[in-house]
């Protein structure tokens, strides 16, 4: 079995208690069995406040969060209170584990850096280099790919080579890359809002910045490395979306969503700034790609775009 990760994998850190929107906070936080185990030991006064501040049932263990969303242990300065007192090696496997996600094919597993972590958009938004995995070890087992999944690799290695040139803006990669997909018809920005403002909301926010949908279209951009911003961010999109249309066989709805997904990005962010447009496609990822259900809905919507 192969393990890859991208290139710049070294390069990710936590924001910690600078981060304005911490993944200690509006997020359901399970505890896995084994790390279970370990604070039903910790000593001390934070280990008696770990084992108060927990919902326990016949199948899970996960922290109470308070009554604004927050985690227990996360202090007031935005700082984890068992890394504080035990180090990382305290943390429960979700938490060490965010923001990385995986995707999984028979002969490897991929590893990558999902947007809705403020750190890992920045890091997207900011790249100048074009995304790359690398195979960091190789371990006995696995399988030949699939057909299929020979098929879905070769399929996103094609578009993503489109979005990584140099010198060529962002619609014309985007005109090129579709030119992939069979054909379709665009649902149309009203359409969108419709659909969008119907799907299930992590914070209230998220609808001014749905609203601002209607009155993007034909904006234009001063930044000299925004089609590079949008390029690197439809790369991170197809390498997260594409590898599980192994399961469901949505292929070109997951790359049209792929594309889509920078269209609205773009189309939200109200400045030129890079750090504007990462901190939209941070809540864009909140709100939909973190959300199973508004995730399979999107899929469905654009699904059915297709002639």
């Amino acid at each position: 079995m192969k393990y890859y990760f991208p290139d710049d994998y070294d390069g990710f850190s936590c924001l910690k208690g600078q981060c304005r929107h911490t993944c200690c906070a509006g997020w359901e936080i399970d505890i896995d069995p084994e790390t279970w185990q370990i604070y039903q030991e910790l000593p001390g006064p934070v280990g008696v406040k770990v084992r108060a501040s927990v919902t326990r049932t016949d199948d899970a263990v996960s922290f109470r969060l308070d009554q604004n969303g927050r985690c227990p242990m996360l202090n007031e300065d935005n700082l984890c209170t068992l890394i504080l007192a035990f180090g990382e090696d305290a943390l429960c496997d979700i938490c060490t584990d965010h923001p990385r996600y995986r995707n999984f094919f028979s002969d490897r597993v991929e590893t990558g850096l999902g947007l809705c972590c403020e750190a890992a958009a920045r890091q997207t938004v900011y790249r100048k280099t074009p995304y790359l995995l690398r195979l960091a070890k190789e371990e006995p087992g696995g399988a030949p790919l699939t057909e299929e999944e020979e098929r879905i690799i070769s399929f996103r290695a094609n578009m993503a080579a489109i979005f990584q040139r140099e010198n060529v803006p962002y619609e014309k990669k985007e005109e090129e890359a579709l030119t992939l997909l069979p054909k379709f018809r665009w649902p149309g920005a009203e359409k969108d809002l419709l659909f969008l403002m119907k799907l299930e909301r992590l914070d209230k926010a998220w609808e001014t910045s749905l609203l601002r949908l209607g009155a993007a279209h034909g904006r234009s951009r001063n930044h000299p490395d925004w089609d590079g911003a949008l390029s690197q961010l439809a790369v991170s999109f197809l390498y997260r979306h594409l590898p599980d249309a192994a399961e469901d066989g949505l292929l070109n709805a997951r790359a049209l969503f792929s594309l889509w997904s920078v269209q609205l990005i773009d189309a939200m962010t109200m400045t030129d700034d890079l750090d504007d447009l990462a901190e939209t496609a941070r809540a864009y990822s909140a709100e939909i790609e973190y959300s199973e259900d508004n995730l399979k809905a999107c899929f469905s919507y654009l699904n059915a775009c297709f002639l």
